[in-house]
């Protein structure tokens, strides 16, 4: 190590943890996103937002199942309430013959 480098500060178990529902809470759609930076800005690359994913953390949230407490749930807006209702369906793959029933029952 020279003089000119710094160890990078160790995380502590309870950042640890947070950085971990966080990113579980952020996995919601509408919860958490990610965008580009424009080419022009210094650091061009997907910076993730997560600033009602930590609203959740804060007020007690630790996993998806808890999103659907009312005191959570009510945390959400309308279109987050309903990606929480439906992403345990909206996750799974469905099979080619589901998809071919959906087909035919849809015009």
């Amino acid at each position: 190590m020279t003089e000119h480098t710094r160890p990078k500060p160790r995380k502590t178990l309870d950042e640890l943890r947070r950085a971990q529902v966080v990113s579980l809470l952020s996995s919601v759609s509408g919860i958490g996103y990610a965008y580009l930076l424009p080419p022009t800005h210094v650091f061009h690359f997907i910076v993730h937002r997560t600033s009602k994913a930590n609203a959740l953390y804060d007020a007690g949230c630790r996993s998806l199942q808890e999103l659907r407490e009312p005191v959570f749930f009510e945390m959400l807006s309308r279109p987050q309430q309903i990606n929480v209702q439906y992403m345990i369906g909206l996750d799974r793959r469905m099979t080619h013959e589901q998809a071919s029933t959906v087909r035919v029952r849809i015009p």
